[in-house]
């Protein structure tokens, strides 16, 4: 029992050390005003033990990483250790937040290198595309992995068409690109093309009639502007007899008619 009570007595010793340490660490004087963190990377020169006030937007994201990639190294904002290197901050308020670095080299101490920080500029990581047969709207989708999705129907520049992640397109009748962007922390993506297709429907250009003297079978033919020819006994519904330009009836004792479309894509 004696054991017990002194490995626990010990465990609590280390652990509390270790959380006073980093504490006293994260705590020092600021040494002025970082620029405001904007959507392209900037840079700045932290000494050890030195740490800027930044200005912080509530709710927006914001990129770190630094020249020491050692990952027992991060950040420290406002007094807590936030991240490692190559993460991401989201500030819980608005205002000045102190920033600094830190490295663990035995007893978490700050180390000096360069930081580098700007607002996270969302990306779409992925899209749908959509078809139909002949003139209508056609339903495409973007996902982007935050913020907000911005529709248009030109590569660059134009007017917003949507902002949600699924867009339904005006009436069209040819296959049309549209381009979306992902938008958040005022820092907005590159547009990604996305296929809006219009597949034509295909027709019965001609048809042969055919006929016969008595019972039996009679030849029909038709051919289509694209796509296979099917061959129907019902003008709505049934069962294919048959697909091809040419089709031959079964025997038959009377005049019967034989219906035609045509399919593709």
């Amino acid at each position: 029992m004696k054991k017990i009570d002194y490995l626990f007595l010990l465990l609590f010793c280390i652990f509390s050390t270790t959380k006073q340490a980093w504490s006293q660490q994260c705590n020092v004087s600021n040494t002025g005003a970082a620029p405001t963190p904007t959507c392209t990377n900037q840079s700045l020169f932290l000494g050890a033990g030195e740490s800027k006030n930044m200005a912080f937007v509530a709710g927006e994201r914001y990129a770190f990483s630094f020249s020491d990639n050692s990952q027992s190294s991060g950040i420290c904002i406002n007094g807590v250790r936030i991240t490692q290197n190559n993460s991401v901050y989201i500030a819980p308020s608005t205002g000045n937040l102190q920033v600094g670095m830190y490295r663990n080299n035995g007893s978490w101490t700050w180390s000096s290198a360069v930081l580098t920080y700007r607002k996270e500029t969302p990306v779409i990581n992925s899209v749908n595309t959509g078809e139909r047969c002949g003139d209508g709207s056609v339903t495409i989708s973007a996902t982007p992995n935050f913020g907000s999705p911005n529709w248009y129907n030109v590569a660059t520049g134009g007017s917003i068409l949507g902002t949600t992640n699924t867009y339904q397109t005006p009436t069209i009748n040819t296959t049309t690109t549209y381009f979306v962007e992902a938008t958040a922390n005022g820092c907005t993506s590159s547009r990604t093309a996305v296929l809006a297709t219009i597949k034509t429907i295909p027709f019965i250009t001609a048809t042969t009639i055919s006929s016969r003297c008595g019972s039996g079978p009679v030849t029909l033919g038709a051919t289509a502007s694209a796509g296979t020819v099917n061959w129907y006994s019902a003008a709505t519904g049934g069962t294919s007899l048959g697909t091809g330009a040419s089709f031959t009836t079964p025997s038959i004792s009377a005049t019967t008619n034989y219906f035609v479309d045509a399919t593709a894509n």
